[in-house]
């Protein structure tokens, strides 16, 4: 995925559904990890992280800070949908990179 013209990151449908926004814009919370963005539904609107909103298109206005780490604009998203009763779905941004670092470290290529 590539950042647009206006530093905005699209999300991936399975992403948007997650997050609630399948069908049009939606409150998300936004919570950082280094380089990695975690957005999560806003569920009551007081829950913490900073707000941000995801347009009826789908797409996430991103923390000039974030863009800054994702060079070159390329990023990927990774989500988890599969939870239980009770529990929040997650979306994660991060600059791919960082997630190839990971996959690395993952299959023993690097220490």
């Amino acid at each position: 995925m590539t950042l647009d013209s206006k530093e905005r990151v699209g999300l991936p449908p399975v992403a948007r559904r997650a997050l609630g926004a399948a069908t049009g814009g939606v409150a998300v919370r936004a919570a950082a990890r280094g380089a990695v963005l975690v957005l999560r539904a806003d569920g009551d609107g007081n829950g913490a992280g900073a707000p941000l909103v995801v347009d009826g298109r789908g797409r996430v206005p991103l923390p000039v800070w974030w863009r800054r780490a994702c060079v070159g604009g390329a990023c990927a998203v990774a989500t988890r949908t599969g939870v239980g009763a009770g529990e929040t779905a997650l979306v994660v941004v991060a600059p791919t990179g960082v997630l190839d670092g990971l996959a690395d470290v993952l299959v023993g290529e690097r220490r």
